[in-house]
């Protein structure tokens, strides 16, 4: 089954980067930019990037760890059976009874601690929420720029999920979980949800104007062929 929904990511993901990444783009150049919420997410996301690149050498088993503990999360999801886990500065390993490329690939594209931090947001004290917004945008800036340094085609997980497939449906998860954390900025968890059903609807809009279009296109073509 596995199998069937790859191809249809392999399909619609080019158009989901898209449209996402347009919605992404719409939002940073609204008005609620300039919220305290955006600000403070915004000073913790560039100093998580610029602490990383200075600091993340020293901190590669904390790296790892968290790279193979998102694996295992995903495979919780997807109920499969952990059998090992390891990590060291060197390296780790996650090794589950079954898989699937979501759970190969979600390290690359999946902020598992921002989201970690999402959970708990909603029993934190006001007084502490430019705190949290702060950490949210450093934990956010430290997995994109981590992921950039690390992603490369001679990684397993990439060899595993495909060298063509695996860049382009981590690009379009990073982009539906940054777009999720943004609308989580503006609007709480209705925020990040509004992000979603806007993006599904700007799709198939998508996709049923293309059709449109390619059946009119044909049309002319079948009149100019008689």
């Amino acid at each position: 089954m596995f199998r069937f929904i790859k191809i249809f990511f392999f399909i619609i993901s080019p158009l989901g980067i898209f449209v996402f990444g347009l919605q992404i783009y719409q939002s940073l150049n609204s008005n609620s930019f300039i919220s305290t919420e955006y600000t403070m997410a915004a000073y913790g996301f560039f100093a998580g990037s610029i602490l990383w690149l200075f600091l993340g050498r020293f901190l590669q088993f904390f790296h790892v760890l968290e790279h193979e503990l998102t694996h295992l999360l995903f495979g919780i999801l997807f109920f499969r059976k952990p059998k090992a886990i390891s990590a060291s500065d060197q390296g780790g390993r996650t090794e589950l009874y079954g898989g699937n490329f979501i759970i190969t690939l979600a390290p690359y594209f999946f902020p598992t601690l921002s989201f970690l931090m999402l959970i708990f947001f909603p029993f934190l004290d006001e007084k502490f929420y430019n705190y949290f917004f702060i950490a949210l945008g450093c934990f956010t800036g430290y997995h994109f720029i981590s992921n950039f340094q690390e992603f490369k085609f001679s990684q397993p997980d990439i060899r595993e999920a495909g060298i063509i497939f695996s860049p382009i449906f981590c690009l379009f998860g990073s982009i539906v979980t940054l777009g999720f954390i943004l609308g989580f900025l503006d609007d709480g968890f209705k925020g990040g949800g509004d992000f979603f059903v806007k993006g599904f609807n700007q799709s198939t809009n998508t996709v049923v104007y293309l059709y449109e279009q390619a059946r009119a296109l044909s049309g002319k073509l079948q009149w100019l062929m008689k």
